[in-house]
């Protein structure tokens, strides 16, 4: 919506483009697992969370102070979205690893709460909607600083030593 109706742009080159960050999710995604055997799931998600909000800081504070361009978006959106791609399976895994006989029905569990998250978003998003992308940059910043704050609270860092 807002690269085609605020920026202007073709459905065809919309398309480029989200095709552009499911490309940067998911090659991330299927890199994770070999990072994640080398260097452990909380650590992955340590670092690629930092680096998700570090980014979305970026694209927020540069949209506040009245950057309005395609690129930098999309730029800042392709980064942020392959940073993702390590923490969601990641963290995926943190959470079913210890559930055991009930890990299909905690699956499931925790994809209801993303749809129904990712839903509420949405509609606020909608109603707060201006023409511009600051409402949508609004909510990736808020949901990537709640994020970071989740995952260093609830992931206790492993002592290196016994």
């Amino acid at each position: 919506m807002i690269f085609i109706e605020h920026f202007g742009m073709t459905p065809s080159a919309y398309s480029m483009i989200f095709a552009s960050n499911a490309i940067a999710f998911i090659g991330s995604a299927q890199f994770n697992s070999t990072l994640m055997r080398r260097f452990g799931a909380e650590r992955v998600v340590r670092i690629a969370i930092s680096c998700f909000a570090s980014f979305v800081t970026l694209l927020f504070l540069l949209t506040v102070s009245g950057v309005d361009n395609a690129f930098v978006l999309w730029g800042l959106l392709f980064v942020s979205f392959g940073c993702l791609g390590f923490v969601i399976p990641s963290t995926a895994v943190l959470a079913l690893e210890e559930q055991g006989a009930v890990a299909g029905t905690a699956s499931a569990l925790m994809g209801t709460l993303q749809l129904g998250t990712g839903a509420i978003i949405i509609a606020l998003v909608s109603a707060l909607y201006d023409g511009t992308s600051v409402s949508m940059v609004s909510a990736i910043y808020f949901c990537a600083l709640v994020a970071l704050t989740l995952s260093f609270r609830t992931m206790k860092p492993k002592r290196l030593y016994p």
